[in-house]
């Protein structure tokens, strides 16, 4: 139970804190071989009701990351970048396509401007893709021409599934569901038996292949990385507060 308390307060301490504190940015790039494209039910990361946004979110998974991968478990971070903090900010506010995409699939629901945060942390170690002028954009074409393909929340309320914190499904059948949707088998992330986020397998797509990532199966060899027992639970997609003081 303290675990569980300690996970959902956390987060409440780092809301409004500098998204690039944990980068200083001066690593050189590592070899990846590929990526996980993840997304995460707002349900569980909300429970505590503390989360704000300054607009509407979509109401499904929303956009944690897209993460190079060394190996199924380790992958580079905090690569060199001439991008700071403050500069991806006034690039997102100049760029009004990418701001309203990343307030509606990728919120900063507890740390304002977290796609900065992953862009230094992550996407600065894709550098054939986000290094130069429009680095922030051409990294964000990756994970969100994903998001965009298809609505799985949809499709999985389509098919039954309920977010009422009671009704439990089988990790597997989720994972089948997740498998008619993108045709690749997922990685499965869950806080005892709440939903919490999945995990795509994908290529690193070349420049001009941005925003055509190939999604694969996950080999299942990596699946003793799960947190999801055999049965999951969707948490009620949250409320949240329509007042944050951030950007995006």
């Amino acid at each position: 139970m303290l675990f569980l308390f300690l996970f959902f307060i956390t987060p409440i301490l780092c809301y409004h804190s500098i998204s690039s504190s944990i980068c200083f940015n001066t690593s050189l790039p590592q070899k990846s071989t590929f990526a996980y494209f993840v997304q995460s039910w707002p349900g569980t990361f909300c429970m505590d009701q503390s989360c704000h946004s300054i607009t509407p979110i979509n109401e499904g998974f929303t956009i944690h990351g897209f993460w190079p991968q060394k190996t199924e478990s380790t992958y580079p971070e905090c690569c060199f970048t001439y991008w700071k903090n403050e500069e991806i900010t006034q690039y997102v506010q100049t760029h009004e396509w990418l701001l309203m995409n990343l307030r509606f699939y990728w919120p900063g629901l507890k740390q304002c401007s977290f796609f900065n945060y992953e862009y230094l942390k992550h996407g600065t170690c894709i550098p054939s893709i986000s290094h130069g002028e429009d680095g922030p954009q051409y990294f964000a074409d990756i994970a969100l021409s994903i998001a965009n393909k298809t609505n799985a929340w949809k499709i999985m309320k389509e098919k039954g599934i309920k977010d009422d914190s009671i009704t439990q499904y089988s990790k597997e059948y989720i994972r089948s569901l997740f498998k008619e949707i993108y045709g690749a088998n997922p990685l499965l992330f869950c806080f005892g038996n709440f939903f919490d986020e999945f995990r795509l397998c994908s290529d690193i797509p070349s420049f001009n292949r941005r925003s055509h990532p190939k999604i694969f199966d996950c080999d299942s060899s990596f699946r003793y990385l799960e947190t999801c027992n055999n049965s999951i639970i969707f948490p009620k997609f949250p409320y949240y507060k329509i007042n944050s003081n951030c950007l995006y």
